[in-house]
């Protein structure tokens, strides 16, 4: 152990965000303990708030303070258009080119046998439930970000 305990614990504990590694893990805990700690406590503050109070929509099942996310409960958004995204982070994509004004259903991931995510990990029965009850949807639009080109030789 090369710092106390709690400073090698903070250090473990950023490098569980993607993307940082040990050195970015070390730059950030001294960081924080050499000139951000008010902004360090408001950050962990509102990480155990979000963690704490966030859930899913019951609807679209991205990421909500409340049942209904503000897309779900917003009565101006045509309800005939469904898209189908991996991520919340795609809804953002998508709402930022102000061209879309459906409804989503979030998957919350990808199918990957390999990993152990299946059809029921990514909410398939949901998608197939949220189809059965709305009557209203006449478009189903499937966002993807990785289109696999088909080989034309075979």
């Amino acid at each position: 152990m090369l710092y106390t305990h709690l400073i090698d614990q903070l250090i473990n504990t950023l490098r569980f965000l993607p993307g940082v590694g040990p050195r970015s893990a070390q730059r950030m805990a001294f960081y924080l303990l050499q000139q951000g700690r008010s902004d360090g406590l408001l950050l962990a503050k509102t990480l155990e708030q979000a963690l704490t109070n966030v859930g899913h929509c019951q609807r679209c099942r991205t990421f909500s303070e409340h049942d209904l996310c503000n897309i779900c409960s917003n009565s101006r958004r045509d309800s005939s258009l469904l898209c189908i995204v991996e991520t919340p982070a795609d809804i953002i994509a998508i709402e930022q080119t102000h061209s879309y004004h459906g409804l989503y259903f979030t998957l919350m991931g990808h199918l990957s046998p390999i990993d152990g995510i299946g059809p029921n990990e990514i909410g398939i029965n949901d998608l197939v439930s949220l189809l059965a009850q709305e009557n209203t949807i006449k478009e189903i639009i499937i966002d993807h970000k990785d289109i696999i080109p088909l080989d034309s030789s075979k």
